[in-house]
């Protein structure tokens, strides 16, 4: 999900790539351009993008336009989706070993939420 305030200078875009080699895109358009609100996932009432794997590229390019405008730059949030119960019972699990939730969570996503690879 992007934030509504990301915006980009002329010439600049993001890209959301499948992998490395950058030639499949995540989206319904490769690059992503001017501002978070021209069409962006997950502003103005957009769907946000789902990305059904554990990996994804995020690219940007900066475009060589010199511009005194400052724009905002972009924030993207990228959540990986765990299922909560086992959040909680591993939490609860390995509480007494200093494991944290980010801890947890990243095992379940990871092991895309199985709970005995995540342990």
């Amino acid at each position: 999900m992007f934030d509504v305030e990301s915006a980009l200078k002329q010439d600049d875009y993001v890209c959301i790539y499948k992998d490395s080699s950058l030639t499949d895109y995540w989206g319904t358009k490769e690059k992503l351009e001017g501002n978070a609100m021209d069409g962006w996932p997950g502003t103005g009432g957009r769907p946000r993008l789902v990305i059904p794997t554990d990996r994804f590229v995020v690219h940007f390019h900066s475009g060589l336009s010199r511009n005194d405008k400052r724009e905002w730059g972009f924030k993207l949030t990228a959540i990986a989706p765990v299922c909560m119960s086992s959040l909680r019972m591993l939490k609860e699990e390995f509480s007494g070993e200093g494991a944290t939730k980010y801890m947890v969570q990243r095992a379940l996503a990871e092991k895309k939420n199985d709970i005995k690879q995540a342990r």
